[in-house]
């Protein structure tokens, strides 16, 4: 019984630090640059996405060093099941 707590334990933990944490506070529609991107602005543009990224732990998706999850993953299964429970019903 005390073994089966630990497991359920571990696998609830939230681990914040992980590029896949959303925070409350994180949200579709969230701002990250408050000058959209123009044909003049790249430079400065750029440097404020990656600064926002890089705070939120995100870049990783965008740079490449996250790895595309494949379409069948068990992860992708567990996480919409486990982690977002009204997910449940589209998997």
């Amino acid at each position: 019984m005390e073994e089966e707590k630990k497991a359920n334990a571990q696998e609830d933990h939230i681990d914040i630090m992980s590029p896949y944490y959303i925070h409350a506070s994180n949200s579709p529609g969230q701002i990250f640059v408050s000058e959209p991107l123009n044909d003049g602005n790249y430079g400065e543009w750029v440097t404020d996405m990656s600064n926002a990224l890089y705070a939120k732990n995100k870049i990783g998706f965008v740079d490449g060093t996250i790895p595309i999850p494949v379409v069948d993953s068990p992860y992708l299964a567990y996480v919409a099941t486990r982690k977002f429970p009204i997910l449940r019903p589209m998997v």
